[in-house]
This record gives C-alpha cells, structure tokens and sequence, in this order.
C-alpha cells in the first residue's frame, strides 16, 4: 500500500535567499519595508538588497513629501503625508517623532533619502522618514547669519534687518549618506542668504561644527549645489560653475571655475514665448504679470545638466500668486565652456524643487513619464499687495512639465483652502538600508 506524504509547509525563515532576492526585486518598495518586519533573514535579504548597486531603479523615484492638512485656525489636523508615484497612493505618516519633526521645522532640503531641515534657532536636523533616525547637527553660525538671536522670531517684514526664514536657509545638500553606527564620513553643503542679498555656501564636515564658509568668489550669489564624485559643483546665478573637491580631510579651495564664454541665449520661438508669458489675458489692470527665472544643477550619465525654470508671479491674484510655467533644458560642454540646448531628455525625467535634484530612468517604471520635468514650489516670495503684506506665499507651485510639447499637468491635488502650503511639498528619494 502506498503511503502518502503530507508536504510540510515552509517557513518564511527557510526560503532560500537567492530565490527571496529574486521575489523582493519584483515588488514595490512599500512591501519590501513590511516585509522586513516578517522576520530576520527576511529583514537581511532586504537591506542586502536595498543597500546593493543592483538596478533597482523602481526603488529610486522619488516619494512626494506632502505636509499635514491644516485648520481654518492654521494649526495642524493630520499627519504628514508621503505620496508613491508609482502606486499614486498617499500614505499618512502616523508616528509623533514624524508628525512633530515635519510640521513643527523649516524644511531646506532632501538628499540621499534624508530630510534636512532647522528650528527657529537656527539648529539642523536630519530626518529619514522610513527608518524614524534623527540626527541633531550643531546650530548655523551667528556669524554667518550677521543677524540678531531672534533673527527668525521676529514679525515685523517692513523692518528691513527682518528676512523670512523661506528666504534665508536656501537649500541644504548632503555628500554622502549618513551612518547612524558612527560613521560620520560626510559633508552638509548649505546655500543661505546674508540679509537676502548674496547666496553664500556653507558646509559642515564630519558633524563638527562649526559651519564654515566655503572660499569662492565673494561676490558671487549661488542658486544650487549639486555633488558628483567627491566634488561639490556651486551654480552662480550667472549660469557659472564653481567646483571644489571634497575628498579630503577639508575641501580644496576652488580646483576648477568654469565660466561660459556666452550666457544661455534663447532662440526666437522661446524669446516670444516667454513674453507671452507676462501678458494678462483677463485684462484686469490690477494683475500684473512678471516673471522670475530659477536654476537648477542635475547630472545624468556624467554630463552637467542645467535647467532653467520660469515661474510668473502675478502681482495683484490672491488665488494664484505665482505659478511655474517654462522649463529649458541645457547641458555644459566643457571644452567649448558654454550651455548647448538639450531638446530631449529621452528615457529619463528630472526631480527638481527644494530636494537635491534627480534624473530617474523611465524605463522600469509604469507610472513615471519620461522627457519630463517634475517639480515643486521652492520658490517663497513676500507678497505686496493688499492687506497681507507682511506675508511670504509658497508651496503650491508644482506639477508635471512635458518638455516636447511644453504642457504641465498636476501631480496632487492638494485643498484651495489657502494659498500657503507650508512646509513646501518635498522630492524624497528612499534610502531604507
């Protein structure tokens, strides 16, 4: 007589980790975080694989940041969010180390999967969403700041010696992935404003304080930073390049200044679509239109890439104070020393705002559009106008620009209840190992 064996059930802890490698690279990236917690080789296959040079690159597009909803009254009635593109699902961030860090600080900047942001005192922290690590950096120096202790308290915006802090810390970077078990082997790079005039960068190396001001041109004013191979590249607003390099015990004065022998010229289609961009077609003579320029650094596959932001503000619209409305796309050829327009970005797409920015490969992804320039409000103005000007507006300004045809489409629909979104939306790219 024939005896049947009954098949014994395997336990998660008995899969093989090759064949659990194989099966985690198909999934999305949130069932890799709750499959960690399943049990600990799951957990070891997991940050193998996420902290592998492996081509994940569903894993790299960036989450959006959304801040918590808000009340008639302006305090806080929700968590903060965080949007998958690839799902277009908005998770709710429900831990009190999240919700009170992402609400209560001044957001200047995300890089290698971890928030940078500062208090009223000028103190940096950082913060990684996913794992909840916090790491508490020393304060911005009073030197550099050249302001009073109650610099970023203070109320009055028509006393001049005032500046918003949206218009003071600019934008912070980092150069390496921090390392909570000690190693500390990594720079925070920050652009901030001395009175609202000239964009200085400052770094701070190895967590010791304090912040240093790094030797360039004084008086040149940055609009981004952006690091490729040990090297930290300062776009002036002149469309130049400073470069310095950090792979040393403290970065090396300027090792390289490149200065294009001719400023991004526009051809003529583009010069007149940018003057149509100033007109008023509701003919209200209270609105009027002009427009501010941003720029941007991003490298992709080893060139230097700039792109170029038009952002109108209509002076007069209390519903839509300003509002981004033309992307070009340059890249540096360094031997000419001079920006060649780029028509087309192919398979890839820019992450751009208030993050370090990205280029995301579009292949492996079914949601995310290439040729595309993806962007959020980055860009805090003092409004002038009406009853409220003592006000800075931001935060809405953000969408999806198609670069072959020029339209913008929305990314998330977030409430018209106010004009101010603050703190501003926010390009997270996760680093989970």
């Amino acid at each position: 007589m024939e005896r049947r064996v009954r098949a014994r059930k395997i336990q998660p802890f008995e899969i093989p980790e090759d064949i659990l490698e194989s099966i985690f690279k198909r999934l999305p990236l949130i069932v890799i975080v709750r499959a960690k917690a399943v049990c600990s080789s799951w957990k070891s296959t997991a940050q193998t694989l996420l902290s592998s040079n492996s081509d994940l690159s569903h894993f790299k597009i960036p989450w959006l940041l959304l801040p918590p909803k808000k009340s008639k009254s302006g305090g806080a009635i929700a968590s903060p969010r965080i949007m998958n593109l690839e799902e277009n699902r908005v998770y709710v961030l429900n831990s009190s180390t999240q919700s009170s860090t992402l609400g209560r600080y001044l957001h200047i900047g995300s890089s290698h999967g971890w928030l940078i942001m500062a208090d009223g005192r000028s103190i940096v922290y950082l913060l990684n969403p996913f794992t909840l690590a916090t790491i508490q950096l020393p304060q911005l120096n009073r030197s550099l700041l050249t302001e009073p202790d109650d610099y970023l308290r203070r109320k009055d915006y028509w006393d001049t010696t005032y500046i918003p802090p949206q218009l003071l810390m600019v934008k912070a970077i980092l150069t390496g992935e921090p390392n909570l078990s000690g190693n500390n082997n990594y720079s925070v790079i920050l652009i901030y404003s001395k009175k609202g005039l000239y964009k200085r960068i400052a770094y701070l190396k190895n967590k010791q304080g304090p912040w240093t001001e790094l030797d360039g041109n004084k008086y040149a004013s940055y609009s981004d930073i952006m690091c490729h191979g040990n090297k930290l590249f300062g776009l002036t607003i002149s469309a130049s390049i400073d470069i310095w390099d950090f792979q040393g015990p403290q970065p090396e004065k300027r090792i390289l200044e490149i200065k294009p022998s001719h400023y991004i010229q526009s051809n003529i289609d583009t010069r007149n679509q940018i003057r149509n961009l100033t007109r008023n077609p509701s003919g209200n003579k209270r609105i009027t239109n002009t427009i501010r320029r941003k720029h941007y650094l991003v490298e992709l596959h080893g060139e230097i890439l700039l792109a170029r932001r038009f952002v109108v503000l209509r002076q007069g619209d209390h519903q839509i104070p300003h509002k981004t409305q033309l992307f070009q796309v340059y890249k540096l050829n360094f031997d000419e020393q001079k920006w060649v327009n780029v028509e087309s970005l192919g398979d890839y797409s820019l992450f751009l705002g208030g993050n370090e920015s990205a280029t995301i490969s579009t292949k492996n992804s079914s949601t995310c559009k290439a040729n595309s320039v993806y962007f959020t409000d980055d860009g805090w103005f003092r409004r002038i106008y009406g009853n409220d000007s003592n006000e800075t507006i931001g935060g809405r300004d953000m969408g999806i620009y198609n670069i072959e045809d020029g339209s913008i489409e929305e990314i998330y629909e977030i409430g018209r209840e106010t004009i101010n979104i603050d703190p501003s939306p926010c390009w997270l790219v996760p680093h989970l190992s």
